[in-house]
């Protein structure tokens, strides 16, 4: 990837700046002779000084160190500590920009103590921008903010307004390293504004291509080519051949990225010729880095080689520890173009380490992504999931912090990184983890807080599931080890603690295969053995009962594998049958996927219908003639893998949908279903309605819950409106205690609340309760001895019927399976996805209204709620009419319509039934 060559203008606009002391420095030395000399030494001592000076003009670096080291030796003898703290500053800068940054820092701390000791603070403030800078290049970003900081208080204190310009630039340029660029922006402008208002045209021309370099990185090219031009005619305007430099290697990086190589190379080109007239080697490692890239663009790989190798050597030699971070990550990428993916992976793993100490964020994104690329390539979807995940971690930080930027720079930059989230959604669906494919798709649309369509999420954390997370740990242990030997090589430390070092890091290269072959032993073991797995050689015999109790029905299982999906049937009287169809588990789960976020987002009704015709000629039409034959009514579905995630009354057959002509409901396994228990006498049916209507903790008010409580649950005493007898227990009324106090004896619990369920984390899914507490999923198994009379759970929130460990269907029936354990309720609604508040609560009360009639089953009751919503009736007076049904009680309370009505799935596609139909 081009960004690989970030970098290089990043550090390098500046750093020949000397940020405050430069002003001061070049006073002194244009003083008059005369008041300096005053004996033969003093005489000696001023001209070797004034050609230090020279030379450091004409940017003859070892002319300049020679003859400041003379001016040095001579003003100590002289015990001139004011000149000696002048020319230690100097010889930091020279030693700096000759890349030896230990003896830049020590001629820095003398001058800074010296300035101080002398109370020079002028000068003080000159230094602490230089010492910021040694760590700057270091990557010691947070010391290098420690000495700017200090550096730019002081030049305010004394209105030193052209240190203060310098200073802001450089901490722009830190916080550009650490991935933060509103506040690498921020710093910037600010800087530009001062050297602009002061006429200090230098140091607007390097702070243009420090800008230049911002929206390059937020990937809005034409706006950096626009800083960058700007800069470099101001550089040539001013002779300044460094910001030169600098500027043609920065303008080469923009026309790498926009893959204009031949433009690319020719900046690079001129930019390497010009950093080694000038003796830049911390420019000339940078620039033969970028050539590099152009090169493995082009693939050319024995070429990039050659140049990255060079690039490395020498930004190891300087100490250029980003630069060499980089570096390595791009010779990863050649190595993996190549075909040798152990290379590629060990220059990955190196990289990744630096990268993590220093605190660069995208870079460590990016070496995550290709380490994800690279598994992907070897056929290891589940374990290349993982890197990826990581990867977009990463960039989700980042992106948290572009929400102080301008929607179109939040967009750029994330139109440069959507790859790696596309190539994880695609590794998902490959899965079959539409949740967790979903979460990604809808983080490309920046909403970060926004509720997601198909996964309940916060939008802030992409997690690791439990069986991923002992992979992600070893190989951080993996990487934190090679960062300590990394380290310790660099010291030269002893032989035996190297030896010990090596010996660890084989126990955690062991420890860290054995992790990957445990998780992938577990992966195959899920794919084999799905804890919801209903064996197709048992379901005529578990069918039997089921089948008796729902007469005119025939139960469907879809049963999904990598490359085939079957439907096989049972019908009653032992009758069953197989449908075989070749079709790959990865383009199932996509087009679920997509028919999914087209119906959670109300999308265009002629698409959503033909990706449902899509899936009903896969699942329905290969037994559809059957099912017409025998009069079936009834469809019941013991659904598979990704098929748990079709709503499958919204399965269009080109004409109708398949609620307008069947009766639908789903069960976990045939064995485990009660299929003899009735909810009863609607006079002995008592229920515990539980609701939330305010915002509690963060969640949005559904002000639809206290008419849906208040037209199902009547209080004969206090409250005659409703369907059936029982509580009401309403926002902080309904709390963990009340729950567990009141929900005994009865046959009903509604529960209408939030509810947040994690694809890939069941502990973290819960149920938002009416005081801003949160009930776990583990709680409601803790109350199983309290549930024993419920025959009836409804779950009237948002995506009810998700949670779970895998996130590739196994999670579907979520928390409903909590209820529905043994000796608990015999049947779950719930909801497939978000809802609106005004859809939910009216499609409540038409079901609670059709079921308390008592002369339709739960099954029914959902198809007639369904039916009046999608006809857009406006009551239920002639569906009950339709059906004959009692109306002696039904007071229903409607809310407000949207004005499009509520025909569109959205509205009461959602809703599916779990368990006993009866």
């Amino acid at each position: 990837m081009i960004t690989h060559c970030k970098g290089l203008a990043q550090t390098s606009l500046l750093l020949s700046l000397l940020l405050g002391s430069g002003a001061a420095l070049g006073l002194e030395a244009a003083l008059p002779r005369t008041t300096w000399a005053q004996t033969d030494l003093e005489r000696q001592a001023d001209e070797a000084y004034q050609s230090g000076i020279s030379s450091y003009q004409a940017q003859q670096w070892p002319q300049a160190q020679a003859a400041f080291l003379q001016a040095l030796v001579l003003y100590q003898q002289l015990g001139n500590t004011q000149r000696v703290a002048y020319t230690t500053e100097y010889l930091g800068i020279v030693y700096r920009l000759q890349g030896d940054y230990a003896q830049a820092l020590r001629y820095h701390e003398d001058s800074l103590r010296l300035n101080r000791q002398l109370g020079n603070r002028a000068e003080e403030a000159g230094t602490l921008g230089n010492v910021g800078i040694v760590y700057d290049l270091l990557s010691n970003y947070p010391e290098a903010l420690r000495f700017y900081n200090e550096g730019l208080a002081l030049h305010r204190e004394l209105g030193n307004r052209i240190g203060e310009a310098n200073t802001l630039g450089n901490i722009g340029i830190v916080y550009e390293k650490l991935s933060n660029y509103p506040e690498a922006l921020r710093f910037h402008n600010d800087s530009l504004a001062l050297t602009r208002e002061l006429g200090n045209r230098t140091g607007e021309a390097q702070t243009l291509g420090n800008i230049g370099t911002v929206y390059q990185l937020l990937s809005n090219y034409p706006e950096a080519l626009r800083f960058h031009n700007d800069s470099l005619a101001l550089t040539r305007e001013l002779g300044n051949r460094t910001g030169e430099a600098d500027t043609l290697i920065a303008i080469g990086i923009v026309y790498g990225q926009l893959s204009d190589y031949p433009e690319a190379l020719r900046f690079f080109n001129e930019g390497l010729a010009l950093k080694r007239e000038l003796g830049d080697r911390f420019g000339e490692a940078l620039a033969l880095g970028n050539i590099g890239l152009v090169y493995q663009r082009l693939n050319n790989y024995p070429e990039a080689l050659r140049f990255y190798n060079d690039s490395l050597t020498l930004k190891r030699e300087l100490g250029d520890r980003a630069g060499e971070a980089i570096t390595l990550g791009n010779i990863g990428i050649v190595y993996r173009r190549l075909s040798n993916y152990p290379e590629a992976l060990r220059f990955y793993n190196e990289s990744l380490a630096l990268k993590r100490e220093l605190g660069n964020r995208a870079g460590e994104a990016i070496t995550l992504s290709n380490i994800g690329g690279l598994l992907s390539i070897q056929d290891e979807p589940e374990l290349a999931t993982i890197f990826f995940k990581a990867a977009v971690q990463q960039y989700e930080a980042i992106r948290r912090d572009n929400l102080e930027l301008d929607q179109d720079l939040q967009d750029s930059y994330t139109g440069s990184i959507e790859g790696t989230y596309r190539s994880l959604a695609d590794l998902l669906l490959e899965q079959g983890r539409i949740p967790e494919a979903q979460q990604v798709l809808d983080l490309l649309k920046l909403e970060e807080l926004r509720e997601f369509t198909r996964a309940s999420w916060d939008g802030q954390t992409l997690r690791h599931t439990p069986i991923e997370q002992p992979v992600v740990t070893a190989h951080g242990s993996l990487i934190s080890l090679g960062l300590e030997i990394y380290h310790c090589k660099q010291r030269r430390c002893p032989r035996g603690e190297l030896n010990a070092l090596r010996t660890q890091q084989q126990q955690l290269i062991d420890d860290y295969e054995e992790k990957v072959a445990n998780f992938q032993d577990i992966i195959d073991d899920e794919d084999r053995s799905d804890p919801l797995f209903q064996d197709p050689n048992s379901l005529s015999d578990d069918a039997a009962a089921l089948l008796e109790a729902n007469p005119n029905a025939v139960l469907i299982y879809p049963f999904v594998t990598d490359t085939k999906l079957w439907i096989l049937w049972a019908a009653a009287g032992g009758a069953i049958g197989t449908v075989e169809t070749d079709l790959d588990q990865g383009d199932l789960a996509t087009t679920i996927q997509e028919f999914g976020a087209l119906i959670g987002r109300r999308g265009d009704l002629d698409q959503l219908q033909q990706k449902s015709q899509q899936l009903y000629t896969w699942i329905i039409e290969p037994m559809e003639a059957e099912l017409q034959k025998n009069g079936i009514e009834h469809l019941i579905f013991v659904n598979d893998r990704v098929t748990r995630y079709i709503p499958m009354a919204a399965l269009f057959d080109g004409e109708q949908y398949l609620v307008e002509r069947y009766t639908l409901s789903t069960v976990i396994a045939p064995a485990i279903t009660d299929t003899q228990a009735t909810l009863g006498p609607t006079d002995q049916a008592d229920i515990l309605g539980l609701g939330l209507s305010q915002a509690k903790s963060g969640f949005s008010p559904l002000p639809g819950v206290d008419l849906e409580l208040d037209a199902i649950v009547r209080n004969p005493g206090n409250d005659p409106i409703g369907v059936f007898d029982g509580d009401t227990l309403l926002n902080d009324e309904f709390t963990l205690k009340a729950l567990q106090d009141n929900v005994e004896y009865r046959r009903i619990l509604h529960i209408a609340t939030h509810a947040k369920f994690e694809p890939s984390e069941a502990e973290a899914s819960f149920l938002l309760l009416g005081d801003g507490q949160r009930m776990r999923i583990t709680e409601i198994d803790a109350m199983k001895e309290r549930l024993r009379d419920l025959h009836l759970v409804v779950l009237s929130a948002c995506q009810t019927a998700l949670g779970g460990k895998g996130a590739d269907g196994t999670e579907i029936n979520g928390i409903s399976s909590y209820f529905l354990a043994a000796n608990r309720a015999e049947s779950v609604m719930a909801t497939l996805w978000q809802v609106s508040d005004t859809g939910t609560s009216r499609f409540m009360q038409r079901f609670y209204a059709l079921l308390g009639t008592g002369e339709v089953t739960k099954a029914d009751a959902l198809r007639q709620a369904q039916l009046s919503l999608l006809k857009n009736e406006d009551n239920l007076d002639e569906r009950m009419d339709e059906l004959e049904l009692t109306r002696f009680t039904l007071q229903t309370i409607d809310g407000p319509v949207p004005a499009t009505g509520l025909s569109h799935p959205y509205y009461w596609a959602p809703f599916i039934l779990i368990g006993n139909a009866r």
